[in-house]
């Protein structure tokens, strides 16, 4: 207990020193407050972002290579561009690599009871052409009917996004059989919610060019607002196909359910996996499935870092300055220490002389330094935690400020990440789809357990590193000795 009470009372006696190495240990406990809350906090944010975002798996024609693989000497009509079909894309929604996923598909038809928006008795589809994998325009076929509608079928949990398509009467699809149509579709057909009508999709083959007729029978559920806006005017008047009115919304089991494995079917499919680690699993489970080696997979990792970017540059700065000043902070406390000892020498003679052990004279020191830290602990959270968020908000502003300013494009913008899928008629498409990458631009600091615990831990270091170089520094003093110099 002496020693405690006299290593309490040593830091009212050596008040200049001590205040010197409060103000060092304040100014690392401080900084340790900051650094740690914004690396920790930031590189929290960053897994959560990575469940959730996972990474974006992209199938892209390697266009060179088929082209090479072509035969065109003896290449007649238009050749089937390699493609994921419908079995295959929803096949591999049931990867174990794939953490999540989203599938739509689209199909062309005709109504026998029902006419499109735009449609009238001379309508044939001027301006539209589609073309078949044998070559000429089928529409010349006598045996093809032009389509004048689309059915759309989605995994989403909504197909309205609020701005082209809002909500007006009635339900989303939620059943086989069950759809949406436009205001202007219902007005113009005089349908209502609970009644019936049929849709009809001409299914194509590629091999001798044969067709089928694929029914529908689908019930009103709801009515939807359609607000989306011209590209080119006078483009709806193409062909009712064209024509957003004449969409008709249901689920994709309800468009899948008729579709021959073989049939035409224009899919659009983005797969996430839990990690860019999972593509090489992936990419064999798809060639297992016949995708064929023209079509190549990669992730969009890039997306997911230019997203994350900002965060990624505040915690290397956060956990560099953080370094330097557990370095440089280190270094001071253990020479302050080292000139602390040299000067209380007298003070240590005298102690040992009375025939204190060495084990408690150091137990002393490391007591005085236990209760700066404890003080400093209490003052230097306080005021890291009051500094942290405003500091962490300009950090980050000018990283966002970096990212943005980046040349390389990819820094800015999400790679195409769309499949479209079809059938073997090569009526498929396949296109890429270019978005918006919305970069992290704030960050609410938490300060958590662990934090806390980190910070306690690294101030026991400092005082563990201070307290060593007093000790060792004891170890070479002789009491008899330091009284002899003294006099």
């Amino acid at each position: 207990m002496y020693i405690i009470t006299n290593a309490l009372k040593n830091l009212k006696r050596n008040k200049g020193r001590n205040i010197l190495v409060v103000v060092v240990l304040f100014a690392i406990i401080a900084t340790t407050v900051v650094t740690l809350s914004i690396t920790n906090t930031a590189q929290s944010m960053i897994d959560r972002q990575q469940q959730m975002f996972g990474s974006r798996v992209e199938f892209q024609l390697d266009v060179d290579a088929f082209m090479e693989s072509l035969d065109m000497e003896n290449q007649t009509g238009f050749p089937t561009i390699p493609h994921l079909t419908a079995a295959q894309t929803i096949a591999l929604t049931h990867s174990p690599s794939v953490q999540s996923y989203s599938l739509q598909a689209n199909t062309m038809g005709f109504s026998e009871d029902m006419t499109a928006v735009g449609e009238d008795e001379d309508a044939t589809g001027s301006g539209v052409q589609i073309m078949h994998s044998a070559g000429g325009n089928l529409a010349d076929d006598d045996d093809f009917i032009m389509p004048v509608m689309r059915l759309l079928g989605s995994s989403s949990e909504t197909m309205m996004d609020g701005e082209t398509r809002t909500l007006y009467q009635g339900r989303e699809p939620e059943n086989l059989g069950e759809a949406m149509i436009t205001r202007d579709f219902a007005q113009h057909n005089d349908l209502s919610i609970g009644d019936t009508f049929n849709f009809t999709m001409q299914q194509m083959f590629s091999a001798e060019g044969e067709s089928q007729l694929v029914p529908y029978e689908l019930t009103v559920v709801g009515i939807y607002s359609d607000f989306t806006p011209e590209a080119f005017p006078g483009m709806f008047s193409m062909s009712p196909m064209l024509n957003p009115a004449n969409e008709i919304l249901t689920t994709l089991d309800t468009i899948l359910e008729p579709i021959s494995e073989e049939g035409s079917l224009s899919m659009e499919a983005t797969y996430y996996l839990h990690d860019p680690s999972y593509l090489a699993d992936f990419e064999a489970e798809a060639r297992a499935l016949g995708v064929t080696e023209y079509m190549m997979i990669s992730t969009d990792a890039e997306s997911f870092h230019a997203m994350v970017a900002p965060l990624e540059g505040l915690r290397s700065v956060a956990q560099t300055f953080l370094l330097i000043v557990l370095i440089l902070g280190g270094l001071i406390l253990m020479i302050l220490s080292l000139m602390a000892i040299r000067e209380r020498k007298y003070e240590v003679g005298i102690l040992r002389a009375m025939g204190m052990k060495k084990s408690k004279v150091a137990f002393g020191l490391v007591t005085e330094m236990l209760a700066m830290t404890l003080l400093c602990l209490v003052f230097g959270m306080g005021s890291g935690m009051i500094v942290a968020q405003p500091l962490s908000d300009n950090l980050l502003s000018r990283q966002v400020e970096t990212v943005a300013n980046d040349e390389n494009p990819q820094g800015n913008q999400m790679g195409g990440a769309r499949i479209i899928s079809g059938g073997g008629s090569g009526l498929s498409l396949f296109g890429v789809g270019d978005e918006d990458v919305e970069i992290i631009d704030a960050l609410t600091l938490n300060f958590n357990v662990r934090t806390l615990a980190e910070i306690i831990g690294i101030a026991l270091m400092l005082t563990t590193v201070a307290s060593l170089a007093s000790i060792s520094r004891i170890n070479k003093y002789e009491p008899i000795k330091i009284l002899m110099e003294r006099n």
